[in-house]
């Protein structure tokens, strides 16, 4: 660290976040696991977690004994043993790896936004861990075992809908170094409003619409609001960038 000759508090602030940014922890397992990745691996970390979800998903796809429609069939569809004997095996164990996967994301943007509202962080923290643990479960439990897969996935979506919304009270608060650029961005503010109207509209789909076969979800709505949480854990390895740059 490069000596700094000033007792001015504001300047010597502004070198630590300087030689903070410059700091560069290499890819290992330890950094991997507490989420003390550069934002550049975790970016090629979040991508790699993500195709994996969409190779696994087109194959589940691509083998359902008929054609299969996010119209008419739901996200746990594909993991069914019944609707789909020959893709709901690989469907199950990637959805189940690619929970776990989510982990170290959440920690991640939790170590690295934690200082703008610690309280806020903590809580998104637990609440975004817990909603990784239900998408895991919803690969172990398949939709074939009854009322127990949809709890599971409601504590999924409900996880991620709140989570992803701590994550936005965070940014919008001007603590956060890089709140004039998020609050003048509206492609986050259309992205805020997709998030939040597939989010509201998937649980409350989840919770009262049931259709002739007994579906308690609408899958329109579904596969929107998946996207959605997708996009969310995609964006911030930039979003992150953005405000370690602001910091200076």
């Amino acid at each position: 660290m490069a000596q700094i000759l000033t007792h001015d508090p504001k300047i010597i602030q502004s070198e630590l976040n300087r030689e903070e940014i410059q700091i560069e922890i290499k890819p290992s397992f330890p950094a991997l696991i507490s989420g003390r990745w550069d934002h550049k691996y975790e970016k090629f970390y979040i991508w790699s977690v993500f195709l994996s979800l969409v190779v696994i998903s087109v194959f589940a796809q691509l083998v359902f004994p008929t054609k299969f429609s996010w119209i008419t069939k739901t996200i746990s569809d594909q993991g069914s043993f019944v609707a789909n004997p020959s893709g709901h095996l690989l469907w199950r164990i990637g959805v189940i790896i690619n929970g776990i996967a989510h982990i170290p994301h959440i920690l991640y943007i939790k170590n690295h936004i934690g200082f703008i509202h610690p309280k806020l962080a903590n809580l998104f923290g637990v609440v975004g861990i817990s909603s990784a643990v239900g998408f895991s479960l919803v690969g172990l439990i398949s939709m074939d075992y009854g009322p127990i897969h949809y709890v599971f996935a409601l504590i999924a979506f409900v996880g991620y809908y709140f989570a992803g919304n701590f994550t936005f009270l965070i940014i919008n608060r001007k603590s956060n170094p890089a709140y004039v650029k998020f609050k003048k961005s509206g492609l986050l503010k259309l992205f805020y409003l997709f998030f939040n109207v597939s989010g509201l509209g998937c649980l409350f789909s989840f919770l009262f619409y049931e259709t002739p076969t007994n579906q308690r979800i609408y899958p329109p709505v579904e596969w929107a609001f998946l996207i959605a949480i997708c996009i969310w854990l995609l964006i911030w390895p930039r979003m992150i960038k953005t405000i370690n740059a602001a910091k200076n």
